[in-house]
């Protein structure tokens, strides 16, 4: 069986003359020579000599453009493509529009979870009992009076009087006595005391004076009063444990009755409970509760009695009173 194969030679020749011959940039076509564009009769003479025409260019120097005749370099180049310039119209038509971000979708936030109720509210039993002796304390006199506990919230304020009176706490004097000293007002606070059931155990009342009325240098001067560290008092519980010491507690009843007052003050009358009208002011005494210095007086009234009774007080903590007596040794913390 005979098999056509085509002649490279033939087919090189033919491709070769369809090549067009690119001129250098700057010079004019007619002046380019080329074997390439040459004919090949025999009938027409050669058209330059061997010596004029140019040495065959071999594959290392088609490769280097340099080297390259200047014919075959431009033709075995690749070809720039110029891109068609679009017409000022059209540049100016399109460059006015602004490109637009897609619209993104709005970020919401996470739902918050539920609040829910301690569990220990959960309580009917204890719920029922705060329904029970929940009741609205009252926060003037006014309130207390208007109140369906008003007896025993007189009784409360009675019991506080009487208290303020055998501690002889102020006595009675004119108001033209004052010589123009600021008279200061005062309020009662009224509170329920509860057992650990939540059922009401006592009411109780206390006379207030207006502290904030109070003048530096002139009705007050030092209101400094030394508190007790917290690390003072769990060491002392540490070494009561370790050691099976007793541990006492006690609570000073208005505890700043006790100190006496320094400084000149005058106060009003406790509102509901006015002698000889309102001709008549108290001088206090003793110190009262709401005054800036009643802290410090009761601090050095304690402090005074305590060393009377041979207890001393350590330079670390001012609050810390130590005894020892008969090899026993006792602490005493004024919190």
């Amino acid at each position: 069986m005979d098999t056509y194969l085509p002649d490279r030679t033939a087919a090189s020749a033919s491709a070769t003359k369809q090549l067009d011959i690119v001129p250098p940039e700057g010079q004019p076509a007619e002046h380019v020579q080329s074997s390439v564009g040459c004919p090949q009769d025999a009938d027409l003479p050669a058209c330059d000599s061997v010596e004029s025409q140019p040495a065959a260019a071999s594959p290392a120097d088609l490769q280097d453009p340099a080297k390259a005749p200047d014919g075959l370099a431009k033709a075995g180049a690749p070809r720039k493509r110029s891109r068609r310039k679009k017409p000022a119209a059209v540049e100016k038509e399109t460059s006015g529009f602004a490109i637009e971000a897609p619209p993104t979708e709005p970020c919401l936030k996470r739902p918050r979870r539920k609040q829910k109720a301690n569990v220990r509210l959960s309580d009917y039993v204890v719920g029922h009992v705060q329904a029970t002796t929940d009741m609205q304390i009252p926060t003037t006199y006014k309130l207390a009076r208007a109140s369906k506990f008003w007896p025993r919230w007189r009784a409360a304020m009675l019991a506080e009087l009487q208290s303020l009176k055998d501690h002889m706490t102020w006595r009675l004097v004119p108001r033209k006595d004052t010589k123009k000293t600021k008279v200061i007002t005062c309020r009662w606070v009224f509170a329920v005391k509860k057992d650990e059931r939540g059922r009401i155990k006592r009411f109780k009342a206390r006379l207030v004076i207006h502290g904030f009325k109070q003048q530096l240098g002139i009705n007050y001067t030092e209101t400094y009063a030394p508190v007790i560290r917290f690390e003072t008092i769990r060491a002392a519980i540490y070494y009561a444990i370790q050691r099976g010491w007793l541990v006492l507690q006690y609570d000073v009843k208005t505890a700043f009755l006790y100190g006496d007052l320094d400084e000149l003050i005058f106060m009003e009358q406790p509102p509901g409970f006015q002698i000889d009208g309102p001709s008549m002011v108290c001088r206090l005494l003793k110190s009262l509760y709401g005054l800036k210095q009643s802290p410090n007086i009761w601090n050095k009234t304690l402090h005074a009695k305590l060393l009377a009774m041979g207890l001393v007080r350590l330079d670390s903590d001012y609050g810390l009173y130590a005894l020892k007596k008969d090899g026993e040794v006792t602490l005493l913390l004024t919190v």
